[in-house]
């Protein structure tokens, strides 16, 4: 029931404003860095995976040793994307600090609300505030609802670029399908 009311939620308050902005700073781009810490690093190897199929290059950290060197070296065609459900995990803030001070664009995938993250992000979007109980055995309705909204933004960037992507996609399936061919794997 939490898992159901909190993808509602989030479907309810979707920007659409903030998800035309995120597409448009993306495309703008070529590499994409992409940061989560726990479940949000598994939401960020899904970002990694889908914009991976549209030629985008993109690396996913979950530890601040691997990321900060890469924000320091990145240039204007790189943007970070940081995943933080709640916006305050102090691995988060020092990612969002450290591109900022290196004029890396930050995007950033929070919960709804004022939080830390948002705040240092040059985009914000949001999830819904999950009614999820602080003694939680996992991120499951949080992770949901970051899922949900990946998958959004994905389909909104194919729709909205549809005939030059969809042959970047055909390919990118054509090419594993061939690699699973090729073993008699179906």
């Amino acid at each position: 029931t939490n898992a159901q009311q909190t993808l509602q939620e989030t479907a309810d308050q979707i920007d659409q404003t903030g998800i035309k902005k995120l597409i448009a700073e993306v495309l703008k781009k070529r590499q994409l860095i992409l940061f989560g810490i726990g479940a949000s690093e598994l939401v960020a190897e899904n970002i990694s995976q889908k914009w991976s199929r549209l030629g985008f290059l993109s690396t996913v950290d979950s530890d601040l040793n691997l990321l900060l060197p890469k924000l320091i070296n990145a240039d204007s065609n790189s943007l970070l994307w940081i995943i933080s459900n709640s916006g305050e995990s102090p691995e988060a803030l020092i990612a969002a600090q450290a591109a900022r001070k290196h004029q890396i664009k930050v995007i950033s995938l929070t919960r709804y609300g004022d939080n830390s993250v948002a705040q240092l992000s040059d985009i914000a979007v949001h999830t819904s505030q999950p009614p999820e109980n602080k003694n939680r055995i996992a991120a499951t309705s949080s992770l949901l609802a970051q899922f949900m909204v990946v998958d959004i933004i994905f389909y909104y960037l194919v729709s909205q670029n549809f005939d030059y992507l969809v042959d970047i996609l055909q390919q990118s399936r054509k090419i594993v399908q061939d690699f699973h061919n090729s073993f008699n794997l179906k």
